[in-house]
């Protein structure tokens, strides 16, 4: 009767088999000790695991849907939020070292690139949003871990980078990672894992006072190689905010981000470009153009010219544009590349891609 009792009251929920397996033993075990009144308890309890876990995944989602709609400085689209809905995983690992804790909060992928969202949670005394030095105005400082992070994605390689992103609940000692990975191959998919390792948590400033003084020097705002050494470092002081390790393991599970395959046929590709030298033009045979909501793939044959890349556009039915190549990060191989998107995109709403020579390929 009690197992009837639970699957009436189980099946208007959402949970796993093992979480359906755990709570029908823990109801055995109260039945023979506590009668059914106890079973009645453990049934509410399953309701309330749950519950729980469908507002946990509700606010990942939530959470990806205002960062990307902050990175576009738009509200996102029916597609944009079904993308997310449907391929979000959460993770929700913590490890605590020396009063500050990291936390693996979930992952967004379509198998070759993925979104990595990592919270910081600094002592109360720790001002991680926004941060007043003296000498220096008020900016929120630049968080990375450590000189010897890695990444472990079995033999692929991989690029990656990093933004700072609001964790949105109102405290000055937490804030957001936001990791983006593109891979050379697919690499995460069901069964496979990504292994990560962060040492030591840094805090990087901006001196803007300093700027300003540079920026009269030169004549121009200040940049990264066309400064000293020591003015580099006085104008981006880093700071040590903890040592320590914090590892995670990021398990995949079942992948179903789709791709849209944009080419009927091979399609002659050219590249010409002007050198101190004088042009250069470049040639190959572009065999797939493959479209995910993050990111793309492409293959080609391109004889000598093994290392050309793929360049153009991809043109939504807004007028709205992104690069083909992915305008967040990627990697290369002979014969082809991928890219990543900051921003997914609804690949309904793609209208063609434009080739630099002016060839358009229109979607199916």
């Amino acid at each position: 009767m009690f197992e009837q009792e639970y699957k009436d009251t189980f099946s208007k929920v959402t949970a796993s088999e093992e979480t359906y397996r755990r709570v029908m033993h823990m109801a055995k075990k109260e039945k023979k000790h506590g009668g059914l009144r106890t079973v009645s308890k453990v049934l509410l309890a399953a309701v309330m695991i749950s519950t729980l876990t469908v507002i946990a995944s509700a606010a990942v989602r939530n959470w990806f849907v205002t960062y990307f709609s902050g990175e576009q400085k738009s509200p996102l689209s029916q597609g944009q939020m079904e993308f997310i809905e449907e391929n979000v995983q959460d993770i929700g690992q913590k490890q605590t070292c020396n009063g500050y804790t990291v936390e693996l909060k979930s992952v967004l992928t379509d198998g070759y690139n993925m979104f990595i969202s990592l919270g910081i949670t600094a002592p109360e005394d720790i001002y991680l949003d926004r941060t007043v030095k003296e000498g220096y105005d008020p900016a929120a400082p630049v968080l990375w871990l450590g000189k010897n992070s890695k990444f472990e994605i079995g033999n692929r390689s991989s690029s990656r980078t990093w933004k700072m992103s609001d964790d949105g609940d109102g405290k000055h000692n937490t804030h957001n990672i936001v990791y983006l990975m593109s891979t050379d191959n697919e690499a995460f998919t069901k069964g496979d894992t990504v292994k990560i390792h962060f040492e030591e948590l840094y805090a990087e400033y901006t001196n803007e006072a300093y700027g300003r003084e540079l920026e009269e020097k030169y004549g121009f705002p200040p940049k990264l190689g066309l400064i000293t050494d020591e003015e580099a470092e006085k104008l981006y002081p880093v700071e040590l905010l903890a040592e320590g390790v914090w590892d995670f393991e990021i398990r995949f599970e079942e992948i179903n981000a789709p791709f849209m395959e944009m080419l009927d046929q091979p399609v002659d590709y050219v590249l010409e470009y002007e050198t101190p030298d004088g042009k250069v033009t470049k040639t190959a045979k572009v065999l797939s153009v493959k479209l995910s909501a993050i990111g793309t793939i492409c293959t080609y044959e391109a004889g000598e010219d093994a290392s050309i890349g793929i360049g153009g556009n991809i043109f939504m039915k807004d007028g709205t544009k992104v690069s083909l190549a992915g305008n967040a990060v990627g990697s290369s191989w002979v014969g082809g590349s991928c890219g990543m998107f900051e921003v997914p995109i609804a690949l309904e709403d793609v209208a063609y891609i434009q080739f630099p020579d002016g060839t358009k390929v229109f979607a199916k």
